[in-house]
């Protein structure tokens, strides 16, 4: 059976770098099925995003954050992931990354990155602030 989404506002996640605020994302819950939906929001970008309306993860997807880290740089997008996922990435450096979401939600790769990779469950940081 299919819910008709009640969503409330649930919260959200604040996105940290160096003391800055990088972005936020916004987390809403459905009073029946108790399923998330999220918008991003960047700092100091003022684009409308094309998707309209309250997104759904697919099923038995989570949302999450991926924070891709070099030396110089910070990139974050907000992704939807399930354990076992295989992500293809390219990094702001240019760089190929396959990364792979294990069971507890972290990122595994065996290659040798220049940046470092990390994930974070939107359900698990709700008013919270991830300092990246």
């Amino acid at each position: 059976m299919t819910c008709k989404h009640t969503p409330v506002y649930a919260g959200a996640v604040n996105l940290m770098h160096n003391g800055d605020v990088i972005g936020v994302v916004d987390v809403w819950v459905c009073s029946t099925c108790k399923e998330l939906f999220c918008e991003e929001k960047r700092w100091g970008s003022t684009e409308v995003s094309s998707k309209i309306g309250f997104v759904e993860a697919e099923r038995g997807s989570k949302w999450a954050v991926l924070i891709c880290r070099s030396r110089k740089s910070v990139e974050w997008s907000l992704i939807t992931v399930s354990a076992g996922d295989r992500l293809d990435h390219r990094c702001p450096s240019s760089e190929d990354a396959t990364l792979r979401v294990n069971a507890d939600f972290e990122i595994e790769t065996n290659e040798s990155l220049k940046n470092k990779h990390l994930l974070y469950l939107i359900e698990r940081h709700i008013n919270r602030t991830i300092e990246v």
